[in-house]
């Protein structure tokens, strides 16, 4: 199944059903683009916002390393890795109502 566009599950509140769909488009953007193209990325990143949004902390901070890679610190994908790497922070201090 090839999947283009937008995922509607994460809006719906249907995680996993949006989970399944992502980890689907990636595998299959991975095959047709390879896995350090552009529409890669775009989906590891809009996994890992949605690994996040369901607390899969360890899970989010691995696709956040796969994005940053040994790209430079101006880098686009560089610069969104550490954005969830950033908001993984926030989210555990939220949850804990500390510092991890």
């Amino acid at each position: 199944m090839k999947i283009w566009g937008r995922n509607p599950y994460p809006r719906q509140g249907k995680l996993i059903e949006a989970e399944s769909l992502y980890r689907e488009a990636l595998e299959g953007r991975r095959r047709q683009f390879g896995a350090e193209h552009s529409q890669s990325f775009t989906v590891i990143y809009n996994l890992g916002n949605l690994f996040l949004k369901q607390g899969k902390f360890e899970e989010t901070a691995k696709l956040a390393r796969e994005l940053i890679g040994n790209r430079p610190a101006t880098d686009r994908w560089h610069i969104k890795g550490k954005k969830l790497l950033d908001a993984i922070t926030t989210a555990r201090k939220k949850k804990t109502g500390k510092s991890p």
